[in-house]
């Protein structure tokens, strides 16, 4: 009997601290997603469409639609969505892939790439402020966390 409520206590415990942690999570999400839809509205963007940017500003070859969608972990109708709202501020084009002609590719255009330039930095500065008071063990340990949670996402 008593490892059976030795179990029960354990068990609410167990639940407790899951809630706890979505709570913190969705707060965190929250947080960060505030700051970026700050920073992307000063651009006229929504925080997705300047995480589409961002995707593409170090990639010169550009990205294919279902590898932004993976990466953005939204679904690929989505991210025609973005592209078509995107194409109309002149910020990306759409190219045939070269290596498959039945592909399309998403790349930035200058415009996209000085806009994507500005988010970038004045999110460097959001998230430098947020996680100031963190070591560098902390963030590093943080982003083992984020890889983990992502890399366990559902696809499809």
């Amino acid at each position: 009997m008593l490892n059976a409520i030795k179990n029960l206590v354990s068990k609410k415990q167990e639940v407790v601290q899951i809630h706890e942690f979505i709570s913190l999570q969705g707060a965190a999400y929250r947080v960060f997603k505030s700051h970026m839809d700050t920073v992307c509205k000063d651009e006229h963007l929504s925080a997705l469409e300047g995480g589409l940017l961002s995707l593409l500003l170090d990639v010169p070859d550009g990205k294919r639609y279902n590898h932004i969608a993976q990466e953005l972990a939204v679904e690929p109708p989505f991210v025609t969505e973005l592209v078509t709202k995107l194409l109309k501020k002149k910020c990306i084009e759409v190219r045939n892939d070269p290596r498959d002609k039945r592909a399309k590719i998403i790349l930035l255009t200058k415009n996209g790439e000085e806009i994507t330039e500005k988010i970038r930095t004045k999110s460097q500065s959001v998230l430098a402020g947020i996680f100031q008071s963190l070591s560098k063990e902390e963030l590093s340990t943080y982003k083992k966390i984020l890889d983990v949670i992502s890399a366990s996402r559902p696809i499809g």
